[in-house]
């Protein structure tokens, strides 16, 4: 084993207090930009909305799931319109579908106008030099106050399993974006946060200290050339680790590991982890839309590497 039980106990450290205070601060002075320059009621009325926009604006990701491990900055903070989304319809029946098209329109309000808005927001409060345009979101850096952190302007997302009216409706509600590409994105990260929060009540609060030991174990495989840095992404190892059975998260540090990572094993040997659902409940995370069957295990010889070896 490379590691011993004092430093797997250390990998599953928690932030430091004034890392999450840097990233509150950062959330809340987000908010204040949006109530200082979004103008809810020009926009109503340039886009004929039915009413005024709304924005939810919430963390997402690591930090929000307090899974995140020191060091780390990947800050990621959404803003939702609420009054403005797409929909999945593909689950709906013919009728169902027919009385959906009468009953919605298409928005003028699209996400590359509320995207801009949210960018012209942030430069007026933050200044321009300090936030930019990426592919898959607005960032701010360098700033002398605030942490680095992603920015992600997002519609809503509708994935329907029923309609018969406005009134009498279900879906699972998520987010959605499109990258500078055109690509879009969606995920559905309250679900998924409430799902890992569950988790980690139902293990007596070892899950996400596991999460965080192999969150630690993934980076250290990456700063040994033993991974490629984008073979796991941080949600992928949440959800994978999500799957597992929640006697696994007892014991020691180092039995917790081996205890884990035996079950992964099993489970692809089975190919059991094919059937592997994402936290969110709504997605599988083997899958063409999440993640591939040779970066799971790409991940798990790395994590049998550190099982079985004594030193890199």
């Amino acid at each position: 084993m490379i590691y011993n039980e004092q430093q797997f106990a250390s990998f599953s450290t928690s932030l430091f207090k004034y890392e999450k205070q840097e990233v509150i601060a950062t959330h809340t002075e987000i908010r204040t930009a949006i109530t200082k320059f979004y103008n809810t009621q020009a926009v109503k009325d340039k886009f004929q909305l039915a009413e005024l926009p709304a924005i939810d604006i919430f963390l997402q990701g690591s930090y929000a799931n307090d899974t995140n491990i020191s060091k780390s900055s990947d800050v990621d903070i959404v803003l939702r319109l609420q009054n403005v989304w797409r929909a999945y319809t593909t689950n709906l029946k013919s009728d169902e579908l027919n009385r959906y098209k009468a009953s919605t329109k298409d928005s003028l309000y699209t996400f590359n106008l509320y995207n801009l808005d949210i960018l012209f927001c942030l430069q007026s409060h933050f200044g321009a030099q300090y936030i930019f345009n990426d592919d898959k979101c607005l960032k701010i850096k360098n700033h002398p106050k605030f942490c680095d952190a992603d920015i992600v302007p997002a519609l809503t997302y509708k994935f329907y399993n029923s309609f018969y009216n406005s009134e009498n409706q279900k879906y699972d509600e998520g987010i959605i974006f499109d990258t500078n590409t055109g690509k879009q994105i969606v995920n559905f990260p309250k679900e998924h946060r409430q799902a890992l929060i569950l988790k980690n009540q139902a293990t007596n609060g070892n899950f996400k200290e596991s999460v965080r030991m192999f969150k630690t174990l993934k980076q250290k495989l990456i700063d040994n050339g033993k991974l490629h840095k984008e073979t796991v992404k941080s949600y992928f190892l949440e959800n994978l680790l999500f799957n597992i059975d929640n006697a696994k998260f007892t014991g020691s540090y180092k039995n917790r590991f081996e205890s884990i990572l035996e079950e992964l094993v099993n489970k692809f040997n089975d190919k059991s982890i094919t059937k592997f659902r994402c936290a969110n409940g709504v997605h599988d995370l083997i899958s063409e839309h999440v993640w591939n069957i040779e970066s799971a295990k790409e991940l798990l010889i790395g994590l049998v590497f550190i099982k079985n070896r004594n030193e890199f």
